[in-house]
């Protein structure tokens, strides 16, 4: 089943494989079948295969693509693991994905949350605020006691802020709290 997309697309987020606005449902550029999920950012869009597949299209000038590049897309591009000792790449399966503004969320088939773009206010949970190393892996404050492996299990953006849950219920929240 395709998928469709309209409104606004000045960074060809809708991935129509332009960036002028578009009025009436279109289909996207993916060579995808069986998507799973789509979230929408500010400027950019994830979505999910059922397969686990990490797609991305729109906005990177803050790397809240993952990608490398800081040219916008406007077709869906398929996040790959290009090299697996690279620390700074995002996983290529994923289960969840959040998109806030400028910045995304991922929480990969291990349940390890990873975090890309701005992070003006905090919202990538890296230390340094307004830094643009990208993308960081958050390490989770509970572990699995047989795995020993970090168990986030979903995830949420606003729009400066990001939410995750863990396999004991705990909500964490990190970014702006302008208005507690």
């Amino acid at each position: 089943m395709p998928l469709y997309a309209f409104g606004s697309n000045g960074n060809g987020q809708l991935g129509i494989g332009h960036r002028e606005d578009c009025h009436e449902p279109t289909v996207c550029c993916l060579s995808a079948d069986s998507i799973a999920s789509v979230v929408g950012g500010g400027n950019h869009s994830l979505l999910i295969t059922n397969d686990q597949q990490l797609w991305t299209a729109g906005a990177c000038e803050a790397e809240q693509q993952g990608h490398k590049s800081t040219t916008p897309t406007s077709v869906f591009r398929r996040i790959a693991d290009t090299d697996k000792d690279d620390t700074n790449v995002l996983p290529s399966s994923a289960i969840r994905v959040a998109a806030g503004w400028e910045h995304s969320l991922v929480l990969s088939s291990e349940y390890a949350l990873w975090t890309c773009g701005a992070n003006r206010h905090g919202q990538c949970g890296r230390s340094i605020m307004g830094s643009t190393e990208s993308p960081t892996r958050i390490a989770c404050m509970v572990r699995d006691e047989e795995t020993r492996a970090a168990q986030f299990l979903a995830v949420a953006a606003g729009l400066r802020s990001s939410y995750a849950i863990t396999n004991d219920g705990q909500l964490y929240a990190w970014g702006c709290n302008r208005s507690g």
